[in-house]
This record gives C-alpha cells, structure tokens and sequence, in this order.
C-alpha cells in the first residue's frame, strides 16, 4: 500500500474505542478494510489503558465522549506511541 509515493507498513492491530454499539459496529466496518489486522474493543478510557499495558495499536479508533472520561487524552497517549488514529 502506498499514499503519496510512500510506503504504507500493512495495519496488523487496530483498536476501536466505543461505548455504543450501533457506533462500535460502524468503527469495526470502517477498520474492516484491513482484513490482516487483529482488532480489539474497549467501551471506556479504562478498557483502552488496560489494552495499552498489553500492547501496542497501529491504528486506533476513538470516540471522544466516553463514560469514564474523553477520549482526546487517550488520543494523544496512542499518538505519542505511534499510533495513527
């Protein structure tokens, strides 16, 4: 895969980050389009963090209002770790 000339490396984990399931449906469908990629759900910041302890995301999707808190902070700990999101 490439973008603009550049090599894009393949996504082989991806994190979705949704506390409503009709939402949670749509994000997995959108991340659907890398058919390698493990996917791991969390509903909360504190399911996310717990995952993050674990390991690391190539991609991340993230809803920004979630019940234990907003979902930007933890965008910027994935960003930070290399993580598109």
């Amino acid at each position: 895969v490439s973008t603009h000339g550049e090599r894009v490396p393949p996504v082989r984990t991806a994190l979705v980050v949704e506390d409503d399931a009709a939402l949670e449906a749509e994000a997995l469908a959108a991340v659907a389009v890398f058919p390698e990629a493990e996917v791991q759900v969390a509903r909360s910041v504190a399911d996310a963090e717990r995952l993050l302890r674990r390991r690391t995301f190539a991609l991340a999707v993230v809803d920004l209002g979630l019940p234990d808190g907003s979902g930007i902070g933890l965008i910027e700990r994935l960003a930070g770790a290399g993580t598109v999101c």
